[in-house]
């Protein structure tokens, strides 16, 4: 039997070899784009002598529409099936962690205080105070370029709010009742700290994620 010129069998030859070329076209530009630039958080927050400590979750809302490059929060689960220990770590110990997520960049934020304060303010001796009841939540912060062995940044991280302001007048009594906070005003406070916290770091993480997308962008040539 002979194949006549546009026949069914010459068509579907020529879309194969059409459907080839696109396919070998894809697999091109798929292995000639930049790799993902994946920034990693480490957070690591202690117990609080006053309530659980919802930070991480708290953080994680502030960065889930980051993903130009993706920003991910490390899970304790992951990381402890990579052997890792809470603790403020050492920079080895940052570069090993960051290695073993996959990280281009690791985000270290190590909290070690969540707590409330009383503060005492002597206006004039022996006659006026001021006390001040404060939340405070404090830490630090590092940024380890993990592709590059360097430690970008370290900066203290310190966040407060003030719950109560009173003056004495001739009555220094720290103990007073009304410097006192309630077990759920206490919780109070520290939830605010805690959203003060995750709103201001949130925003330091987009800054930082926004330079690291732009030096992955420069590099790739875009």
């Amino acid at each position: 039997m002979s194949i006549t010129k546009g026949s069914p069998v010459k068509q579907a030859n020529r879309s194969g070899i059409i459907a080839a070329a696109i396919f070998m076209l894809l697999l091109g530009m798929i292995a000639s784009a930049p790799a993902q630039e994946n920034i990693y958080i480490n957070l690591e927050t202690p117990e609080s002598p006053w309530t659980d400590v919802r930070l991480g979750e708290k953080l994680q809302l502030q960065i889930s529409g980051l993903n130009h490059p993706p920003v991910i929060m490390a899970s304790t689960e992951l990381k402890n099936s990579l052997g890792w220990r809470s603790r403020q770590a050492d920079f080895a110990e940052l570069m090993a962690l960051g290695q073993n997520l996959g990280a281009a960049c690791l985000i270290d934020i190590f909290i070690d205080r969540v707590d409330i304060e009383t503060r005492k303010i002597t206006v004039i001796p022996q006659a006026a105070f001021r006390y001040q009841v404060y939340g405070v939540l404090q830490g630090t912060l590092r940024l380890v370029d993990i592709k590059r062995g360097r430690l970008l940044k370290i900066e203290e991280v310190n966040f407060e709010l003030k719950a109560v302001d009173r003056w004495r007048f001739g009555d220094d009594d720290i103990t007073d009742g009304d410097l006192r906070l309630s077990p759920y005003d206490k919780v109070l406070l520290i939830r605010k700290v805690e959203d003060l916290a995750a709103k201001k770091l949130g925003d330091e993480i987009k800054t930082l994620s926004r330079g690291m997308g732009n030096f992955g962008a420069e590099k790739a040539g875009l």
